[in-house]
């Protein structure tokens, strides 16, 4: 019985530590625009390499056309799956809420 607890406690401990870190998502202190996100990648990791792995996520990005040299990423709208996706992969910088941004002109 001891033994059965501690192959029980072992697994338990084992698969705690291989589940990857969710990486934080960034929050704006202003709106939003729902479930839109931008991400940027990993210096040295290729944005159309990255979005060919995972076709689930490119059918999703909305601007992708950035130079690679300005930002190394993209923005879209992602689901919580998707967005678990990006957050625990290795080749992800950071996730930002995308905000929204108004201008004024005084006269």
């Amino acid at each position: 019985m001891m033994l059965r607890s501690l192959l029980v406690a072992s697994f338990i401990v084992t698969s705690a530590l291989a589940a990857p870190a969710l990486r934080a998502v960034q929050k704006f202190s202003g709106p939003t625009v729902p479930n839109s996100y931008i991400v940027t990648l990993k210096s040295g990791s290729s944005k159309s390499s990255f979005l060919k792995s995972h076709p689930e996520l490119a059918s999703t990005v909305t601007h992708r056309e950035w130079d690679a040299a300005l930002l190394n990423g993209f923005a879209g709208v992602f689901d919580t799956a998707a967005l678990d996706v990006l957050r625990s992969s290795a080749d992800v910088a950071s996730i930002a809420e995308d905000g929204l941004v108004f201008s004024q002109t005084i006269q």
